[in-house]
């Protein structure tokens, strides 16, 4: 009976009124169970999210591409690096 209502919820209108009542508020209590948790997380996100340090990434040297100097092998394609004073 308990794996036809895991798969079917209208098996739930089949039980008798006292077990599909509590069929009912098990689905309730699992479902605000989900939300409570998932909020929390949701909350946690956004407060460690307000830590988070702004860093510049951008390159010391100039160039072009990410590849590898050189016949670049099979990587995603070569790069073109200038570099200074040479």
């Amino acid at each position: 009976m308990i794996d036809a209502i895991l798969h079917s919820k209208s098996a739930i209108r089949e039980l008798p009124p006292h077990l599909e009542q509590a069929a009912i508020d098990a689905y309730a209590h699992s479902l605000s169970a989900v939300w409570v948790v998932a909020g929390s997380v949701a909350v946690l996100t956004v407060v460690t999210s307000l830590f988070i340090q702004e860093k510049d990434v951008g390159s010391k040297g100039e160039g072009t591409g990410g590849g590898v100097v050189g016949d670049g092998g099979e990587g995603l394609g070569g790069g073109t690096v200038v570099a200074r004073g040479h």
